[in-house]
């Protein structure tokens, strides 16, 4: 049976002023996203029973400093901010749009220095999430968008009643001017009648930001949709539900 194999996997990370690729560093991780249990255990049964309570979530990314230590001073930034975001996309050699990947938001980020004679210096980070890990898919890959434009789309699905989505957008570069980036829905692939559904803020500089909206929508198409003043920018967006 053929395996998985992880290599040139993508690894973001931002807040309101920061965004970083962490993929050139990084060589680890772990996402995890467990429920609390309690014991329900009866007299009358024969088996152990639990019950689910709240959901959590937690990461841990392990990273290699370079000469000048970087991205050390991007990751000191990012370790007090309860609204830092951490990713990580399953994209071998390339990433697209439609591939899968994770996000989570950080409550609280450690830093932990490991270094030993003869050994490259590592930074390992770690976190509790501030609120529910979100598996999902690429909307807007990480190519350069010099014009107003919009993504390819693709048949991501409805959003039921209960059901929220939560998108994470990470502006990697920026060289001049700004960028307006939403989210549409639509019933067909055309987008003929496309609703927006999500409007981050508009950005001049690296960054990360998070928006969210609630079911139901009936509508199964998603694309990114995005109008750029000067440029080129770089971003990428990965959307899910929770």
């Amino acid at each position: 049976m053929a395996r998985q194999k992880l290599f040139d996997n993508t690894i973001l990370a931002g807040n309101a002023s920061v965004c970083i690729d962490l993929s050139g560093n990084a060589n680890s991780m772990s996402f995890d996203a467990p429920y609390e249990t309690t014991d329900t255990t009866s007299f009358a049964d024969l088996v152990r029973k639990r019950e689910a309570l709240l959901h959590d979530s937690s990461f841990e990314i392990g990273i290699q400093a370079d000469a000048a230590e970087q991205p050390r001073a991007d990751l000191e930034s990012l370790q007090s901010d309860p609204d830092g975001l951490w990713s990580w996309i399953e994209s071998n050699a390339s990433m697209a749009e439609q591939d899968y990947g994770l996000f989570v938001q950080a409550l609280q980020t450690n830093l932990q220095r490991v270094a030993q004679m003869d050994g490259i210096l590592t930074l390992n980070v770690s976190g509790d999430g501030n609120g529910h890990l979100i598996v999902g898919q690429v909307m807007q890959e990480d190519e350069t968008l010099s014009a107003t434009g919009q993504s390819t789309g693709f048949q991501f699905g409805a959003l039921s009643a209960g059901e929220t989505l939560r998108a994470a957008m990470f502006v990697l570069t920026a060289t001049a001017g700004t960028l307006d980036m939403t989210i549409e829905s639509d019933d067909n692939s055309g987008f003929t009648s496309a609703t927006t559904r999500m409007t981050f803020s508009q950005f001049s500089a690296v960054g990360t930001e998070q928006q969210t909206v609630a079911g139901a929508i009936t509508d199964d198409w998603w694309r990114v949709n995005y109008t750029i003043a000067t440029g080129p920018f770089v971003a990428v967006v990965l959307m899910g539900k929770q």
